[in-house]
């Protein structure tokens, strides 16, 4: 009996190590892969406007390095999809699209413009999505247009039907 005693102390005492420690070891919250997933990264929030042939759209021009530009997509609707278009101006810039969303150590779909120098990518989500532009040279110039349909809604058959009398 004193053996199985024994076995659950130290298994208790572990558990507690494990839980009370991080928190006071320097840099406990960091990754292995040097960020931290759940910490939203700094970027420049696009900001739709209004298209008079509908939906919502922003277009954006700029140049991106090996590090990488983040821009924000806010407030998504699931009903809403969106549609992003990335052109490298000069087709040896093979611009990487990463888009990500709770995890930003992981993407969650990515594109590339390769050799045909374009790239787009198709989604649907609901809240904010993080879109990390990113070239393998310094200096590659990118032009990206984002659209935002309009609400799209299912059509949903009624639930409740009328009695046969005709009544309602």
């Amino acid at each position: 009996m004193k053996k199985k005693g024994r076995k659950y102390f130290f298994l208790s005492l572990t558990l507690l190590a494990l839980i009370f420690l991080p928190p006071l070891l320097p840099d406990a919250s960091v990754s292995l892969a040097g960020e931290d997933p759940f910490t939203e990264p700094e970027a420049l929030v696009i900001e739709l406007s209004v298209n008079p042939e509908g939906g919502k759209w922003a277009f954006l021009e700029g140049t991106v390095g090996p590090a990488g530009e983040n821009l924000l997509l806010k407030d998504l609707w699931i009903t809403r999809p969106v549609q992003i278009a990335v052109r490298a101006e000069n087709k040896d810039d093979n611009i990487l699209v990463e888009l990500r969303q709770y995890h930003w150590a992981e993407p969650g779909q990515t594109c590339a413009t390769g050799t045909r120098g374009i790239c787009t990518m198709q989604f649907k989500t609901q809240g904010d999505v993080w879109i990390h532009l990113s070239s393998g040279q310094e200096g590659g110039k990118v032009s990206m247009a984002v659209w935002e349909s309009d609400e799209i809604l299912p059509e949903l058959k009624p639930w409740f039907v009328p009695k046969s009398g005709g009544q309602q």
